[in-house]
């Protein structure tokens, strides 16, 4: 799996609870306004959540492979002088 696949699977739950609501105001049975609006505030601050959700993993994985490629901060440099 690439790097941009991988960032993109990470919105998979997201865009499932996307394509819930655009079905959900799709369909045939009619809601009240007020009904409807209900709907999409509740779910589209599930929504939200899942957009964040994924957001913060993309960026875990991006710091955690940076940090994978550094050496630790504290790591002794081959031939360095210590106080020790």
């Amino acid at each position: 799996m690439t790097k941009v696949e991988s960032d993109i699977e990470a919105f998979v739950a997201a865009r499932e609870k996307f394509d819930e609501i655009i079905a959900r105001l799709g369909d045939s049975n009619p809601e009240s306004l007020a009904k409807t609006e209900e709907f999409i505030r509740g779910e589209g601050l599930e929504l939200q959540r899942r957009l964040l959700q994924a957001r913060l993993h993309v960026l875990f994985e991006r710091e955690e492979a940076e940090l994978a490629t550094k050496p630790p901060r504290n790591a002794k440099k081959k031939g360095a002088l210590t106080a020790d």
